[in-house]
């Protein structure tokens, strides 16, 4: 169980690495996590470091076209000793000249340690959603759930 004062900290991080990210604090969105965190995904991208997160935020927001927004929901935590586990679900969104469009949608898996007075991200995995492949000999209908045989 996971007690009221640790998950609102935990969740004010969620809401901080968002906001900072996307209004382009990449100082302050890598103080999101501990010195030696890590940002990994399934792309494949692994970043260790505070400094190697600053650098790859950097690029990363250059080769912006427009605005972001990273959005999660779905937010489940746990506490395993000193360490909070948790998991949600996440999106980006783009603006560009053509309007918003989603640009994916993913797993977030977090560990959070307690270091510099506040939960900040140990190791946060980025599960990217994969769109579902479909054989030619494979209708849509074979696959829904009301589908009949």
């Amino acid at each position: 169980m996971v007690l009221d004062a640790v998950r609102e900290r935990v969740m004010a991080r969620y809401s901080a690495y968002a906001h900072l990210l996307d209004d382009g604090h990449i100082e302050g969105w890598a103080e999101c996590f501990t010195p030696d965190g890590r940002l990994e995904t399934t792309r494949p991208l692994l970043v260790v470091g505070r400094e190697n997160l600053i650098e790859f935020g950097r690029l990363w927001l250059l080769a912006q076209r427009g605005p972001t927004r990273h959005s999660t929901w779905h937010h489940e935590l746990a506490q395993d000793g000193d360490l909070i586990t948790g998991r949600c679900s996440a999106a980006l969104l783009q603006t560009t000249e053509a309007g918003v469009s989603i640009a994916f949608t993913a797993t977030y898996r977090d560990v959070f340690e307690f270091h510099d007075d506040d939960w900040r991200i140990r190791h946060r995995h980025v599960s990217m959603d994969a769109p579902m492949v479909r054989t030619p000999s494979e209708p849509a209908a074979k696959r829904s759930l009301h589908a009949v045989e």
